[in-house]
C-alpha cells in the first residue's frame, strides 16, 4: 500500500525548495514517548520504535536509527522510498547530512519539535559547515492534522456531577 503521507512530504520538500527537512520522533512538548496521534514517523514511515529521526528530501525519506533499532526499522518499512540509516556516536545525523548534501543546501526544520540546545548546535554547525537554514512550523501542517482528526471521533456523552458531599479540598 503507498502511503499518501509520505507522497505528500516529498512533494512538499520540492514545493519548499527544501532540499531537506528533519523531522524528529518528539511532539511539540518534545516528550519522547508520544502517542501515535503525535507521532509523526509512524504516520510517515510505520516505524514504531522509541528512537528515531526522519529527513525527508526531494526523492526519498532517511529514517535515523541508532542500533538498538535497526533490526525493527528494517522489518517495519516496506516502502522503497525509506532508507534505514544506521547511526551512533561513529556516524551522527551531521555526517550524514554532509554526506548526502551540498553547502548551501536549505535544510527545514520545525523549531517547536527540537529542543533549544539542538536548535542551536544545529545552527552552529549550518553556519560553519555552509548550509542554510529555514524554519517551517508549518511543514505538513494540514495532512498531520487531518491524520489526527482520524484518531479523534467526538461523540456526545452524558456528563456527570458529584455531589459536593464527595469532593474534597486539595
Amino acid at each position: 500500500m503507498k502511503n499518501n503521507l509520505l507522497t505528500e512530504a516529498i512533494k512538499e520538500v520540492n514545493r519548499k525548495k527544501y532540499d531537506a527537512y528533519i523531522l524528529p520522533l518528539t511532539n511539540q512538548h518534545l516528550y519522547e514517548f508520544t502517542d501515535d496521534v503525535d507521532n509523526y514517523i509512524v504516520e510517515l514511515t510505520g516505524f514504531t520504535g522509541d528512537t528515531a529521526t526522519i529527513i525527508i528530501d526531494k526523492k526519498k525519506i532517511y529514517l535515523l536509527v541508532d542500533g538498538r533499532f535497526s533490526i525493527q526499522a528494517r522489518n517495519e518499512i516496506n516502502d522503497r522510498r525509506i532508507e534505514v540509516i544506521d547511526i551512533g556516536s561513529n556516524y551522527t545525523i551531521y555526517d550524514f547530512i554532509i554526506e548526502k548534501y551540498k553547502k548551501k543546501s536549505v535544510i527545514g526544520l520545525n523549531p517547536k519539535l527540537h529542543s533549544t540546545i539542538y536548535v542551536e548546535k544545529l545552527n552552529e554547525f549550518v553556519k560553519e559547515m555552509g548550509y542554510r537554514i529555514s524554519y517551517d512550523d508549518k511543514f505538513l501542517y494540514k495532512e498531520f492534522q487531518e491524520a489526527k482528526s482520524k484518531c479523534f471521533k467526538l461523540t456526545s456523552a452524558p456528563l456527570f456531577y458529584l455531589d459536593k458531599k464527595y469532593v474534597s479540598k486539595s
